[in-house]
C-alpha cells in the first residue's frame, strides 16, 4: 500500500472521528484524488514526449504506446505548459 492510500485512509478515519463524515466520503475523496493522479500522469507523459520527440514521433508512441499523432499533442502540450509565466497569476 502506498504512503498516499494510508494517508487517505487516515484522513478518512479522522473525518468520523472528528465531524462525523459520510459514508461516502472516502468515496468522493477517492474520486478527486483519482482525477488528480490522471492529469498528473497526462503531465508526466507530456514532458517525456516533448523530451523524445526529437528522436522522433515514432521513439514516442513506442515507448508511452500511443498513437504518433497522440505523441506530437503531448509534446505540444509540454511545450505550451512550459511557456507560461510563473508570474502570470501575481498581481
Amino acid at each position: 500500500m502506498s504512503k498516499s492510500n494510508q494517508a487517505m485512509e487516515a484522513l478518512i478515519e479522522a473525518m468520523r472521528v472528528e465531524c462525523g463524515a459520510p459514508g461516502d466520503f472516502d468515496i468522493e475523496l477517492g474520486v478527486l484524488v483519482g482525477r488528480y493522479r490522471a492529469k498528473h500522469q497526462r503531465s508526466v507523459q507530456a514532458m517525456q514526449a516533448a523530451e523524445l520527440l526529437p528522436y522522433g514521433a515514432d521513439v514516442v508512441a513506442i515507448r508511452q504506446h500511443c498513437h504518433r499523432a497522440t505523441a506530437y499533442r503531448r509534446a505540444k502540450r509540454a511545450k505550451v505548459v512550459a511557456l507560461i509565466s510563473t508570474d502570470a497569476t501575481k498581481p
